[in-house]
């Protein structure tokens, strides 16, 4: 088994400021409006080239000049609770973390990630590195290709009822654990189905992880 997990609010914080924080500075566009671009366009590519700036410029109204006074983004803080609830999984099963990203903030993010919990994880999967966003299927079917596993064989752990619990079950994985930190009503058919579960953060994930696992008879 092979667990991918979510990385904001469910590892920790992303820190202030983010790429819309940073853009809303030089766009003269709405704030939803900048965060719908970053989501479509700077979350999914790999590489902030040339291109990809005119364009920005281009859909944002930012004159070419005023992008290169764009400020540095924040990184990222895991929760007190993070490390001791990673060691609980990594001894189940392989770690990585799968989280969509922009390619003005990740980078700085995926950084600090690794530098505090990284010994704990595999992979760290963007959005940005992948050039696809959850809940796209495909995030799960590149983790499964990547490690030789049958999608079927990963368990998903996340904080977003969209991205990270209908994503990864119409993907074929075998279980979802939804860490509720956002406090949300979670809707009938996914408090029914057998392949979720729901724990307050992720501390309460290991114990869930270790059953799903013995019942594939791939426990540790």
């Amino acid at each position: 088994m092979l667990i991918s997990i979510d990385v904001g609010d469910t590892l920790g914080t992303f820190d202030r400021p983010g790429a819309p924080d940073l853009l809303e500075e030089l766009s003269p566009l709405s704030r939803s409006a900048i965060a719908e671009f970053d989501r479509q366009y700077l979350h999914a590519t790999p590489k902030l080239t040339e291109e990809i700036i005119s364009k920005a410029c281009r859909m944002l109204m930012i004159r070419r000049e005023d992008w290169d006074l764009l400020g540095s983004p924040g990184g990222f803080t895991a929760f007190p609770h993070t490390i001791g609830a990673l060691a609980k999984l990594a001894a189940i099963g392989p770690a990585v973390t799968l989280s969509n990203a922009s390619i003005i903030a990740g980078p700085n993010r995926m950084r600090d990630l690794r530098k505090q919990c990284g010994r704990h994880l595999g992979s760290n999967y963007t959005s940005f590195q992948m050039a696809m966003r959850k809940p796209d299927a495909q995030c799960w079917g590149r983790i499964a290709s990547d490690h030789f596993i049958d999608v079927g064989n990963i368990v998903h752990i996340g904080d977003r009822l969209t991205e990270d619990v209908r994503g990864p079950l119409f993907a074929g994985c075998r279980g979802v654990i939804f860490t509720n930190t956002r406090n949300e009503q979670v809707p009938d058919d996914l408090l029914e189905d057998p392949r979720v579960a729901i724990v307050n953060d992720l501390r309460g994930a290991p114990p869930i992880v270790r059953a799903w696992s013995e019942q594939l008879g791939d426990s540790r």
